[in-house]
């Protein structure tokens, strides 16, 4: 009898951890549920975040991301996220720097040099670190220089300046002999970015 007892234990022992543990795997996982713990370092092409008041007219917009690329500069690493908004095409460019998320959100790309107050001839002489500039009416340091390649093929010529409270940033960018193109951009704090949908 003691021996029954000690048999219908042990069975249904093992049948509640097997319950309790194996759960979560018996089914599929709630709707949504791959977004609980992500950040815009997890989303690809495919994806979509919420940006709280990021709109032109200061609304929440949520973007679907169009493509993703990483783009390297030396030792240097960042991604970049592109979406369309009301025509136009947006950038979020993330990188991780001393274990901490750093978002650019680049609401205007893709702009002329006079955009920002700047001639092709004068990027020449722009080092990462040297004199500040004049853009947009405020002074600018240069952050970063050099030649970049993005994905696998693309290599060009891009400046990172940000002005003295690193509330505004300027992305140059030149492939080949081509015109330089401007980005205008701010940066937003990783941890205020929703992930809709990983991708």
């Amino acid at each position: 009898m003691a021996w029954a007892l000690a048999v219908a234990l042990l069975v249904a022992l093992g049948v509640f951890v097997v319950y309790t543990f194996g759960r979560s795997r018996l089914g599929r996982p709630a709707p949504g549920s791959e977004t609980l713990r992500s950040t815009i370092c997890h989303v690809k092409k495919g994806g979509a975040i919420r940006l709280g008041g990021f709109g032109d007219d200061g609304e929440d917009v949520q973007l679907s991301i169009g493509s993703e690329a990483k783009v390297r500069l030396g030792p240097e690493e960042w991604h970049e996220l592109t979406a369309d908004y009301r025509g136009r095409a947006i950038r979020l460019e993330w990188r991780v720097q001393q274990g901490a998320t750093r978002v650019v959100a680049y609401s205007r790309t893709e702009l002329p040099l006079s955009e920002v107050g700047l001639e092709a001839p004068a990027l020449d002489a722009v080092r990462a670190g040297g004199p500040a500039m004049t853009l947009l009416g405020s002074s600018f340091k240069v952050e970063e220089v050099g030649d970049a390649i993005r994905g696998e093929a693309l290599a060009f010529r891009t400046w990172l300046l940000h002005d003295e409270e690193k509330r505004r940033f300027v992305r140059l960018e030149r492939v080949g002999e081509q015109t330089p193109k401007a980005s205008i951009g701010k940066p937003i704090a990783a941890d205020a970015i929703e992930v809709v949908r990983v991708g």
